[in-house]
């Protein structure tokens, strides 16, 4: 698998966040797949689950390696999360009216083992139960089907 660096502007889905004055908020995504193409609607995902609007996407997915993070130590550390958990995000705020430069980690995102992830889901894929990540009382019966479609009209 390789691994993808992505940015987006953003901005918060709350305007009562506390970042809703930031005139810029920047999205930088490393995500590791093994084609370009789905990293996109992976990234909105992520950054929509953490509570941000994408308002424009900044740089496409574009292949990267730990080299080009040589002596960068944000990005070093994000591409190692990435290798491990298989996404890492970070959030940049810009604002004039701050003096000094700040750094707040975002302490409510979920970590997730994506190798560990990935064997439950097969294992369960096996047994027949649903493995959407957002199932709940409507996923109580397996259909027998090899692929679902939205009925049309």
């Amino acid at each position: 698998m390789d691994t993808y660096l992505i940015k987006f502007l953003v901005e918060p889905r709350n305007s009562s966040s506390i970042y809703a004055i930031a005139e810029k908020i920047t999205a930088i995504g490393w995500l590791k797949s093994i084609e370009s193409k789905s990293i996109l609607p992976i990234a909105q995902f992520e950054i929509e689950k953490d509570g941000w609007k994408i308002v424009e996407l900044l740089m496409p997915p574009t292949k990267v390696t730990e080299e080009n993070f040589v002596d960068k130590d944000i990005g070093a550390k994000q591409f190692e999360k990435a290798q491990k958990f298989g996404r890492a995000f970070i959030y940049i705020a810009v604002d004039d009216r701050v003096s000094e430069l700040t750094v707040e980690e975002l302490t409510d995102r979920d970590e997730v083992d994506i190798g560990t992830f990935h064997s439950s889901r097969n294992s369960l894929a096996k047994r027949g139960k649903c493995i959407h990540f957002n199932s709940g009382s409507e996923c109580d019966s397996v259909i027998n089907a090899h692929s679902v479609q939205k009925g049309q009209s």
